[in-house]
């Protein structure tokens, strides 16, 4: 890591990138209770990252300064 990164940002990325394994989990044991609404986690799950999250706009806020 680098060594000017703030506490906030590291905690956000973690965050995030650990959200993945978490979400990919949940829409597995959703398919043993119902097929289709796990197939509809999986089809919403690159949209989570896809889409600017919080972490984005941190980043943002501090290439500006």
């Amino acid at each position: 890591m680098e060594a000017g990164l703030n506490d906030r940002f590291i905690w956000m990325a973690r965050r995030r990138m650990l959200m993945g394994p978490g979400f990919s989990a949940a829409a597995i044991l959703l398919a043993f209770v119902d097929p289709v609404l796990s197939l509809g986690a999986y089809v919403l799950y690159p949209v989570f990252f896809i889409l600017p999250g919080r972490i984005d706009r941190l980043w943002r806020r501090q290439e500006v300064k």
